[in-house]
């Protein structure tokens, strides 16, 4: 089957369709059912214990999603095929998809007012102008959800830190601006 070539207006953008597969493998993965000398117990770790997630990701046009050569060249210590890269046994829990470095910008731990147990979270790029925002403040301490959105010109006197279905984490779609968690997560 031959390709047909993507006509585009100019103000018309390409949507190219990116599939994600991932697999987890645990410490204590193992069969369920054993068979043992009759009236012996076999002991078992309780958990899964740690993990490893291989995650994968396939564009129609060139296949499985992996690093080019200049991004080889300026990371040398990720592997080849690398999509994604995790240090293993970073994450306790075993669930890899909570697995974040403390200072990445993650909204459900933030405070709405700076300061407080939150971390300090490094600087992003956001908006259409890719507009850079520094999470911390002159005086060091880490930015608060409220001043982030003030500086966004997206704060309103009524916003609170959660909603009740941002809390009960009930994804609603629609729901773009009900608390300051999910203004900033979007």
């Amino acid at each position: 089957m031959e390709r047909i070539p993507l006509v585009l207006e100019s103000d018309d953008k390409e949507i190219i369709l990116v599939t994600h597969d991932e697999c987890i493998f645990y410490s204590n993965d193992r069969k369920r059912g054993v068979w043992t000398k009759s009236g012996e117990l076999l002991l078992r770790k309780k958990g899964n214990g740690r993990s490893t997630m291989v995650s994968e990701f396939l564009l129609e046009k060139c296949g499985q999603l992996k690093l080019n050569s200049q991004q080889i060249q300026e990371n040398l210590s990720i592997s080849q095929q690398a999509c994604i890269y995790l240090q293993l046994g970073k994450n306790q829990d075993g669930s890899n998809h909570t697995a974040f470095k403390s200072n990445t910008l993650v909204a459900s731990r933030m405070n709405l007012k700076p300061g407080g147990k939150q971390s300090k979270m490094k600087g992003i790029n956001f908006g259409p102008n890719n507009q850079y925002q520094s999470m911390i403040n002159d005086d060091g301490k880490p930015k608060g959800m409220k001043q982030i959105l003030i500086e966004r010109g997206l704060w309103r006197n009524s916003l609170s830190a959660d909603c009740k279905l941002c809390k009960d984490k009930i994804l609603d779609i629609t729901q773009t601006d009900c608390c300051a968690h999910r203004i900033i997560s979007l």
